[in-house]
């Protein structure tokens, strides 16, 4: 059930929500937080932790193993250090495994992901005739971006996140706050904030560059952005996006931010470019690091407001 244009795009994210909802209203959950073991129940579906590390035999005191076994054993423990698969539906034995390395908010998210390949029909409906080997990037990449919708509008209860954001001012505080109401990681609800509203505002996540070795130059770009995502508003008044590996300069407030290690909350103005039009926008900002990323918040300047 792949969608195409954007119509079909809004008319299966509504199915998808319309899924999730019903679920919520099965369970009798419209308050957060909602409960993952109450609609693991409702589904039939037990939950575990696992590691990549688990399916090697624990050693033996001086037991020697072979050399081949050896780098098993040490690729599968750099496998739980860099996990790139959080969750994993069984669907032969009703199970839902999380990665042991996950934070509760995280395994929330996870939980509710897989919840999603479960309870949508034509997830459902694949995983039974066939395995994730026999589905093209393209059919995988549509049922992740499914999955992650679902475990979206099971986490914030549908359009009930949307209402109450419209109640609070734009600004990082506010997200803490809400994470700690609805139990769901910064990212998740930095991210859903933004997209939910209807003012003006982006949210730029940056990390250490992917392409940087052991050191830098003094003065280099030491952090990139991640990815990117704006509000409906912000997308008309900047006309552009902001493109996925677009380096934060060395005086950034980001990267001091980030070699700090502080979970601080920074303010600053800051210029944003916009691609496809090379748009340039002034804004006022918010910077938060959660431990993992630099998040930036933005949102038009005053100034800019009346001068346009």
């Amino acid at each position: 059930m792949a969608a195409t244009t954007a119509s079909e795009v809004r008319a299966q994210r509504a199915e998808i929500r319309s899924t999730a909802l019903a679920l919520l209203r099965e369970c009798g959950i419209s308050e957060p937080p909602v409960p993952t073991d109450t609609l693991l129940a409702a589904c039939k579906l037990d939950t575990e932790t696992f590691s990549y590390s688990d399916r090697m035999p624990p050693l033996r005191p001086g037991q020697r193993e072979s050399a081949k076994m050896a780098a098993r054993r040490e690729l599968l423990a750099h496998m739980d250090i860099d996990v790139k698969v959080r969750g994993i539906l069984d669907t032969q034995d009703h199970v839902v495994y999380t990665h042991n390395t996950l934070s509760p908010d995280q395994r929330r998210f996870c939980t509710f992901h897989e919840l999603g390949h479960f309870a949508l029909p034509w997830h459902r409906e694949l995983f039974y005739q066939c395995s994730e080997l026999d589905m093209s990037p393209e059919t995988l990449a549509t049922l992740e971006q499914d999955a992650n919708w679902f475990a979206i509008e099971c986490a914030f209860l549908g359009d009930r996140f949307e209402r109450e954001v419209a109640d609070y001012r734009i600004g990082i505080s506010t997200i803490r706050k809400l994470t700690k109401i609805y139990k769901t990681s910064f990212e998740a609800t930095a991210r859903h904030f933004v997209e939910s509203q209807t003012a003006p505002v982006a949210l730029l996540v940056a990390a250490p560059r992917p392409d940087l070795g052991s050191s830098i130059d003094a003065g280099q770009p030491l952090l990139a952005v991640r990815y990117a995502v704006a509000s409906p508003a912000m997308r008309r008044l900047s006309g552009g996006y902001i493109p996925t590996g677009t380096l934060i300069p060395w005086r950034h407030p980001a990267t001091e931010l980030y070699l700090s290690r502080s979970n601080r909350q920074i303010s600053a103005p800051d210029i944003l470019t916009f691609a496809s039009h090379s748009s340039q926008l002034a804004c006022e900002t918010e910077l938060y690091y959660n431990g993992y990323n630099v998040f930036i918040l933005a949102w038009p300047s005053r100034r800019w407001l009346r001068e346009c």
